[in-house]
């Protein structure tokens, strides 16, 4: 039955970068795990992406925060894992688009192993609107499960190693409470930083692409 899964929360952060936004919601709307609940946390100085996604709002599919004043960067990322309520829960970006089974495979590797604090895969490169076989870490070549934040380190340092893109993590909100991103601990990989804490409560790398990433990043 469907409310026998776990819901899953997706926020979308956005930042001033409306032109990918509706292709983004849309991609999580279209997911074959029916129990999500879409968050739009819009950081805007700016009022495009609030005009933009306006029916979504509407129509209760789609709940939008507007941030004001706007936050820094980091701020945006520690009030999102504070305001995350669900079980399991993903920080997803506003120029990424998901796969369609995308939440039900994270959803289904980290409900095989209580251990796991967060689950990802790998991506696609999208450019523009045209989906190409090129993925976002060719060196990810198969599933890892880390256990010591060395271990994650050492895919960061080491290129032939792979690792999987930021927006692709699936949380397990109880194992990353309180864990927060802070900019002296990795300057502007902060990002970094902040997996090394949750990777000591294991981490789980799989290398199949479950999502798209707009360009060569994420």
């Amino acid at each position: 039955m469907t409310t026998s899964l776990p819901l899953v929360e997706v926020f979308i952060l956005s930042y001033n970068r409306s032109e990918y936004i509706l292709q983004t919601i849309d991609s999580v709307l279209g997911q074959t795990y029916p129990r999500l609940k879409i968050i739009v946390s819009d950081n805007s100085s700016r009022d495009e992406v609030e005009q933009k996604i306006q029916s979504y709002a509407d129509k209760d599919k789609v709940t939008y925060l507007r941030r004001r004043p706007t936050l820094p960067a980091l701020t945006h990322f520690n009030t999102i894992f504070a305001e995350a309520t669900s079980e399991y829960f993903m920080v997803f970006h506003d120029d990424d688009v998901m796969l369609p089974d995308a939440v039900s495979k994270l959803v289904s590797a980290i409900e095989k192993d209580p251990r796991l604090a967060a689950v990802g895969g790998n991506a696609l490169v999208l450019e523009e609107d045209r989906f190409t076989k090129n993925l976002f870490d060719p060196m990810l070549t198969e599933d890892r499960t880390l256990t010591r934040c060395e271990e994650l380190a050492d895919h960061y340092l080491d290129s032939s190693k792979g690792h999987v893109p930021f927006p692709s993590y699936l949380y397990r909100r109880a194992k990353i409470a309180n864990l927060k991103m802070i900019f002296k601990e990795g300057q502007k990989h902060a990002d970094v930083s902040f997996y090394l804490k949750p990777a000591n409560k294991v981490l789980y790398c799989g290398s199949k692409a479950l999502s798209c990433t707009i360009g060569a990043t994420c």
